[in-house]
């Protein structure tokens, strides 16, 4: 589903591919969501880009 997503952004900046709730709910179970989470909703939220380190680990959980 992840990859599938991300896949069909591919195009759009990467808080864009973000803002999917079903996307953020599964990472939610992923990372901290004090912490972590509280970054990317903020990236989306803010529209603003996502700190290269989640984007290598999120397009790694991907299989990217």
């Amino acid at each position: 589903m992840l990859q599938e997503h991300l896949e069909a952004h591919k195009h759009k900046k990467y808080y864009e591919k973000l803002s999917d709730f079903h996307v953020l709910l599964y990472l939610s179970k992923q990372f901290q969501l004090e912490t972590d989470m509280a970054l990317l909703a903020g990236a989306v939220a803010s529209e603003s880009e996502v700190r290269d380190g989640y984007q290598a680990l999120i397009d790694a959980m991907a299989g990217l």
